[in-house]
């Protein structure tokens, strides 16, 4: 292929006239009709994917270093040098899950070692696997329901629950007649999710979620940067700036969590990196919000006050969410 750039008149990629400009106006291509060879394919290719890894690490050497610069420089207009916050937020968070999900798979892999050891007792076996357990990501959720209840909607669960034990293969609308109940979509939609109760299985469904921890993350998001706002509602600052600096702060969070992980599976190591997040959180509200050390410290605790009780509520909410669609 030929250093010279072939330019042309119409730009093969959407048709649009073109008069001699380098980049199509419309579509944004490059003009130049040169045939691509394999070379050149190459080193175009690694220069893109070089040009993000420069991007991606300048960004994130900031972001650690500097807590707080790199949200700042974003929302004063300096964006060419800095990874967007929503992609460093997916690439950090995918990080996390992927090496949580190794952990997850070691302990899982020891849990069937310990079951298929007949040197040990039953009773050994039981407290090992029971550590195992305890050690892997879990989430802890109590379904049963409460027969005392008078709300009429649970005493038709707990019906059918107890009637979907005993036939695991009947369809709802079968089941409902039985059950001397309408065959109307919320009847349907209770014997579903009944069904699913009497069939329960506690570590499928932790699989299950952890596919999901992503989204519910990333949706209780936008609900801190609201928190943010209300807290700095007498500063000149958009929602979508609290957005830009909650992003590239979970953004932290989820590294460092990737590098406790990382070290071992002890929740030690998680401490410490709770603990790291905790005072990066505060330096980097003082740096992006510029305020003195004493508001800020009462903001942040402000902050953690309000997040903390407002994520576990949104969290039972999304293990609701997750089971109905299960």
């Amino acid at each position: 292929m030929s250093k010279k750039v072939v330019k042309t008149e119409i730009c093969p990629n959407c048709r649009t006239s073109l008069h001699g400009e380098n980049f199509c106006p419309n579509c944004g291509q490059k003009n130049d009709s040169r045939k691509l060879t394999f070379w050149h394919f190459i080193t175009e290719t690694l220069s893109h994917f070089l040009a993000f890894d420069g991007k991606f690490f300048t960004t994130l050497k900031t972001l650690i270093t500097k807590p707080g610069q790199v949200p700042l420089e974003y929302t004063e207009g300096k964006r060419t040098k800095h990874m967007n916050p929503l992609r460093i937020y997916f690439l950090s968070s995918l990080l996390f899950l992927f090496i949580s999900q190794i952990q997850t798979d070691k302990s899982q892999e020891r849990i069937k070692n310990i079951e298929t050891n007949e040197q040990l007792s039953k009773t050994e076996r039981d407290s090992a696997v029971t550590s195992e357990l305890d050690a892997i990501p879990g989430i802890p959720l109590n379904l049963a329901i409460d027969s005392s209840s008078e709300d009429n909607i649970l005493l038709r669960l707990e019906d059918m629950s107890e009637y979907s034990k005993g036939h695991p293969d009947i369809k709802a609308a079968s089941a409902l007649n039985e059950l001397e109940m309408e065959n109307t979509f919320l009847n349907r939609f209770l014997y579903h999710q009944a069904d699913k109760l009497s069939h329960f299985e506690m570590e499928e469904y932790n699989r299950y979620f952890r596919t999901k921890i992503f989204w519910v993350l990333f949706f209780f998001l936008p609900i801190i940067a609201l928190i943010m706002k209300l807290l700095y509602i007498r500063k000149d600052v958009y929602y979508t700036d609290h957005l830009f600096f909650t992003f590239y702060s979970q953004s932290a969070f989820f590294l460092l969590l990737s590098v406790s992980n990382a070290i071992g599976e002890k929740s030690i190591y998680t401490l410490i990196a709770s603990i790291a997040f905790l005072l990066y959180l505060f330096l980097s509200m003082k740096r992006f919000y510029q305020q003195r050390s004493a508001k800020t410290f009462l903001k942040f605790c402000l902050l953690n006050l309000i997040a903390i009780p407002a994520f576990f509520a949104f969290f039972l909410v999304s293990l609701v969410v997750v089971f109905l669609i299960f």
